[in-house]
């Protein structure tokens, strides 16, 4: 399991359905060094239902500034 702001891959089962879940900083750039954490999930059973019609969902949080320890 990647850490905060890490790059990583894993697969994660929710509601039934398989979804491989991607880290890797803001656009996937930068994981190392902003705060500006993001990951994408793909759908791993075409055929299950998933959160986008495309099977591709990206997610960007909000800017947080690193907390001390």
């Amino acid at each position: 399991m990647p850490l905060w702001v890490q790059q990583g891959s894993f697969v994660v089962t929710v509601a039934g359905t398989r979804v491989r879940v991607e880290t890797g900083g803001l656009f996937g750039i930068g994981c190392g060094s902003g705060f500006w954490p993001g990951f994408v999930a793909h759908a791993v059973e075409l055929d299950r239902p998933f959160i986008s019609e495309t099977g591709y969902r990206s997610f960007i949080s909000i800017h947080a500034d690193p907390a001390p320890g």
